[in-house]
């Protein structure tokens, strides 16, 4: 199938209502021509055919002589390169359009050159026309976009993919499988490889707004808010579906945090992809990447962690290193004014590269970072936490809760919970929505135990996406079982039941399947079962249940483009 948008003006039709006389209106005359051309290549030369009322009458015209000529039977000869506009008139009445003028088209370069979306999932290409020394074949603006109005896309295998009828450069996937699609124009064609692919899911993090999963390939899916970097506007847009992003090399783990996501390969380079206002994909400098970057400092890292706005990770030598927001991020030097913190235009400081935690610091064996804290876990299984969490703003590591030990951290929004070796679980911070999960939204700088007498095998605290978010949130687990349970904020059904009231004590999450895990994010959660499929819930103002239509859900719907749709 061949479409273009602006394939109905290739057939002219322009409709001539004559000066109408008071006592004898004119009846309406109409002409065509029938093989207008919006692009030419210099050297080449066309007849315009003029049929219809009026047409044996046709005067025509060149704005612009010196690009090309049209004598009076509608021959055009074509000059140098440019745009002229051409003018039909007829009985005093003048129609026209722009005609280019370019350099013989050699072959059209297509972006993206191999693309691999889900069923569902659109690809926006682009085709850049090209002589047969591979130059532009024009720098006219004008000509350019006639050249863009003009070409033909078409996509080989239709049952697997389709472009839209009005926007023909949009190709939406419609079954697994792989086809071509292709743009021409003139002698000019190019191709571009396009895979409908299903996926399956090994690891699973979740973000403030957005979530990313490791596919069986090791690489990197992600969808919701921001997910999709636009560089013709500089700007984050949402994706309702998972789409490739992160580094195009396997992945061994991957977090997320407010606005960013980070990921491990197995020699421990660390690349991130996201907002870089804050400095946390830790690149060193102020610029905003459209895609993953390695972290600067030919570090190599055995875990990461991140935060609403900034990333911590240890290195394979012990240190604990972290970048991005500094208030969350307190290191051996001061750091540099960053980011406007939104409509709030208050300066934020940050480190944009890696910088070590002071000498002082206990050797962390793990971390997890929170909104606008961190916090790790020493040798011996003590906490130490750093930041503003709570009623508490400390510049370096403290002890937290020096009776207990734990064996695994979660951080979010200014508050954080742990797990001991028993499986029981304990929290501590701010308690505004009930995230400390023992019944009350009495906030608590020690950890308070979660009511139950639940044993879980993992927790997961949620972030927001906003910079500014404090002591608000929820809290997810699986149990030994694999059944799940939440508790805290619950604006958007994320504690998988109907919005609203908050959720002081765990609840269970409704689900005729057992997850391997459940991440939580700002207002929204999803879920890993144990057949793979990854399941979200709560607030879809981003895209972040990774649906079609944009939903609200208070319980587990699965996400789209999965080989297994059910458990």
């Amino acid at each position: 199938m061949r479409f273009t948008s602006q394939s109905r003006l290739l057939s002219i039709v322009i409709l001539a209502i004559g000066c109408r006389e008071p006592t004898e209106p004119e009846p309406q005359g109409e002409f065509r021509v029938s093989n207008a051309q919006f692009v030419l290549q210099l050297g080449d030369s066309i007849r315009f055919l003029a049929t219809g009322t009026g047409s044996r009458s046709v005067k025509w015209s060149s704005s612009n002589p010196a690009v090309l000529e049209i004598d009076e039977t509608g021959l055009v000869v074509t000059h140098s390169l440019g745009v002229s506009e051409i003018a039909a008139s007829v009985r005093g009445n003048s129609w026209g359009w722009r005609l280019a003028v370019v350099r013989p088209i050699a072959a059209f370069e297509i972006e993206p050159a191999d693309a691999a979306v889900v069923p569902g999932d659109r690809v926006l290409y682009t085709a850049r026309a090209v002589d047969g020394l591979g130059g532009p074949v024009t720098e006219e603006p004008e000509a350019l976009t006639n050249i863009a109005g003009t070409t033909l896309w078409s996509v080989a295998d239709l049952t697997i993919a389709q472009g839209d009828v009005n926007l023909p450069w949009v190709v939406t996937g419609l079954r697994e499988g792989h086809t071509t699609v292709r743009a021409s124009l003139l002698a000019g064609t190019g191709a571009a490889n396009l895979t409908i692919q299903l996926l399956e899911f090994t690891e699973l993090a979740a973000g403030g707004g957005s979530n990313c999963a490791l596919a069986t390939d090791s690489l990197p899916y992600c969808w919701g808010n921001g997910t999709r970097f636009l560089a013709a506007t500089s700007s984050f847009t949402p994706a309702h579906l998972p789409h490739r992003a992160g580094p195009p090399v396997p992945l061994v783990a991957l977090v997320s945090g407010g606005r960013h996501s980070c990921g491990l390969t197995a020699a421990g380079v660390a690349y991130c992809w996201g907002s870089n206002e804050l400095g946390a994909l830790g690149i060193g400098n102020a610029t905003q990447p459209i895609g993953p970057v390695a972290v600067t400092g030919g570090l190599r890292f055995s875990s990461l962690t991140a935060g609403g706005g900034h990333t911590c990770g240890i290195a394979t030598d012990g240190r604990t290193f972290c970048w991005g927001r500094r208030e969350a991020t307190e290191a051996v030097r001061a750091g540099e004014p960053c980011g406007t913190g939104g409509k709030l235009e208050i300066v934020i400081p940050c480190d944009r590269a890696p910088t070590p935690l002071r000498a002082e610091t206990p050797v962390l064996g793990s971390l997890s970072a929170g909104g606008r804290h961190t916090c790790g876990l020493d040798r011996d299984g003590h906490v130490h936490c750093w930041g503003r969490w709570g009623s508490r703003v400390e510049p370096a590591p403290v002890p937290v809760g020096s009776a207990l030990t734990f064996t695994a951290l979660t951080a979010g929004d200014g508050y954080s919970c742990g797990l001991t070796t028993g499986g029981a679980a304990y929290c501590w911070g701010g308690n505004t929505d009930g995230q400390l999960g023992n019944d009350t939204t009495t906030p608590s700088d020690e950890p308070v135990a979660v009511s139950g007498g639940l044993v879980f095998a993992s927790l997961s605290a949620g972030r927001s996406e906003h910079e500014f978010a404090v002591a608000e949130g929820h809290v997810c687990g699986v149990t030994l079982s694999g059944a799940a349970y939440c508790w805290g904020a619950n604006h958007s059904g994320e504690t998988g039941v109907p919005a609203n009231p908050h959720q002081t004590a765990p609840v269970p999450v409704s689900a005729p399947f057992s997850f391997r895990w459940v991440r939580a994010g700002g207002d929204h959660t999803c879920g890993l079962s144990l057949q793979r499929v990854v399941y979200c819930w709560g607030a879809d103002y981003g895209g972040q249940l990774g649906v079609t239509a944009p939903a609200v859900s208070g319980g587990p719907v699965p996400v789209t483009g999965q080989r297994t749709p059910t458990p």
